[in-house]
């Protein structure tokens, strides 16, 4: 599963425009086991907005794919804060 599904999975807000607070990510209907989310130690709720926050600070200048890189790096950043996994580099 893509990075940006895997976060519409998780986090309830990332469906929503930018503009109006979300990742602008959407679901195509795919389903994570929850068991994963299980896994975290940190607070989910708390790691969506942390992610929430840092949305605008990945730089996309001069990438193929900016989206899709955003996103993959939101959900490592995502992945670290709840301890579900430690991926490094996170700002």
């Amino acid at each position: 599963m893509q990075a940006g599904q895997a976060l519409c999975q998780v986090c309830p807000d990332v469906d929503l425009p930018e503009e109006d607070g979300g990742l602008e990510v959407g679901c195509n209907g795919q389903v994570l086991d929850g068991t994963f989310w299980a896994d975290a130690t940190g607070d989910i709720t708390s790691c969506c907005e942390a992610v929430l926050e840092q949305r605008d600070v990945f730089d996309t200048t001069g990438l193929a794919n900016p989206k899709q890189a955003r996103n993959a790096w939101l959900y490592d950043n995502f992945l670290t804060c709840t301890g579900i996994r430690t991926v490094y580099p996170v700002p």
